[in-house]
């Protein structure tokens, strides 16, 4: 009987280490199952329109500063969809001194409300990201269940700091308020 169990045992740990997709806690390293995806865009009413909004610009380590993306597209059930997505650097963000610059790019994605950052770095000070998207069709997303979330090109999924989120599924209004990106890559909003 010892002997079953013993081999239940090992079975149940070799099948729980199987997991295709995964989340990671940036807090703690901790991995869980998911199959969530980002939140999709409406399609554009025109498919001239479907591009991505980019924004590049020099960000030093002595003043910082900030990048501003504001712009918009019509749906194809005529909705006007609006994204509004700033990102701000205070001093010192990146390690390194006073010498130091980058030339940062924000581009927000024309499928999903998800947005990508270049360089890829890691910084010493977290820069703060706000993003609004309105316009969206909201209708099959639970509220409770948004989170804005780091994820990689295989799918792994990590939690970063934020104030907070607003879905309002009525007006189709999607939002992250101060945001801590603690490193350059692809952020964005999961159901």
């Amino acid at each position: 009987m010892k002997k079953l169990l013993a081999i239940f045992a090992a079975l149940l740990i070799v099948s729980a280490c199987n997991t295709q997709d995964s989340i990671v806690n940036y807090d703690t390293n901790e991995s869980v199952s998911t199959a969530k995806q980002f939140i999709p865009l409406p399609e554009p009413k025109d498919a001239s329109l479907l591009k991505q909004f980019t924004i590049t610009g020099v960000i030093d380590n002595v003043n910082g500063g900030s990048l501003t993306i504001d712009d918009s597209y019509t749906a194809t059930d005529g909705r006007n969809v609006t994204v509004y997505a700033t990102i701000d650097f205070g001093p010192a963000s990146f390690s390194g001194g006073d010498d130091v610059s980058y030339d940062i790019s924000m581009t927000v994605d024309d499928e999903t409300t998800s947005e990508t950052f270049y360089p890829h770095i890691v910084f010493q000070n977290a820069p703060t990201y706000n993003v609004t998207y309105t316009g969206l069709d909201l209708t099959n997303v639970d509220p409770s269940t948004v989170d804005f979330v780091f994820m990689d090109s295989d799918g792994n999924v990590e939690y970063i700091s934020y104030d907070g989120i607003n879905v309002d599924v009525d007006s189709g209004t999607l939002s992250v308020s101060n945001a801590k990106l603690p490193h350059f890559s692809r952020y964005g909003f999961l159901n």
